[in-house]
């Protein structure tokens, strides 16, 4: 990890106990996002979808929730698609 690309701490973990920064590319299910901040919060900015919550709280809190990365030592993780088995 290079230092110089460490973001904001948002005050909140993953289901791994692990910090969530600004910058990092999160999962929950198919879906993937990066930690942003907008207005006065943290949020996540979905890949490719417009109809799940952006409130980084709430996601935080659930299950499955995890993060895989950020956009500055793992931007490849953003090039898949938000795909879950449709044909």
């Amino acid at each position: 990890m290079d230092e110089d690309t460490i973001c904001q701490y948002t005050g909140l973990t993953d289901k791994d106990g692990k910090k969530i920064f600004e910058g990092d590319i999160v999962q929950a299910g198919w879906y993937k996002g990066v930690v942003g901040y907008e207005d006065g919060y943290f949020l996540i900015k979905w890949n490719n979808v417009n109809f799940l919550r952006k409130d980084l709280g709430y996601w935080a809190n659930l299950d499955g929730f995890q993060t895989i990365g950020n956009i500055y030592d793992n931007p490849e993780l953003l090039e898949e698609e938000n795909v879950h088995g449709t044909d």
